[in-house]
């Protein structure tokens, strides 16, 4: 199973039963597709790595397989209103206190909260073409 599968299997199990600690006993429930449509919108960095390139990627096939829903990508230049999943370290990440320099080797973040996802961890600096 790869890295990418294991950590979007994991989302999913995790998203099913999951109360946030910082908000009480309040669950928080985030929907990603409904009805075949996208509810949520990924957001990366203007340069991703290759490793969030590839999250995404398998994020968006797997989204599509179980809901009919494509989700759309974006990078962290442009606003986005409703739900966002955070793929990577990005400005939107950083502005959270979350950089990937603070992540220990193969160490991974999943985290929840009212209309925000936020996947990410330690990965290699090799970057490609800016999405946009």
């Amino acid at each position: 199973m790869s890295k990418a599968w294991g950590l979007i299997a994991g989302i999913f199990a995790v998203a099913a039963t999951w109360t946030s600690g910082t908000h009480g006993s309040e669950a928080v429930s985030l929907t990603l597709a409904r009805e075949g449509r996208p509810a949520a919108t990924i957001v990366v960095a203007e340069e991703p790595t290759r490793a969030a390139q590839l999250a995404v990627a398998e994020l968006q096939e797997h989204v599509r397989l179980i809901s009919g829903a494509t989700l759309p990508l974006v990078n962290d230049t442009v606003d986005v209103k409703g739900l966002r999943i955070l793929v990577g370290e990005s400005k939107a990440t950083r502005a959270l206190g979350l950089k990937t320099a603070d992540f220990k080797p193969q160490e991974y973040l999943v985290r929840f909260a009212p209309d925000l996802l936020v996947l990410m961890g330690r990965d290699y600096l090799s970057r490609t073409r800016p999405i946009g």
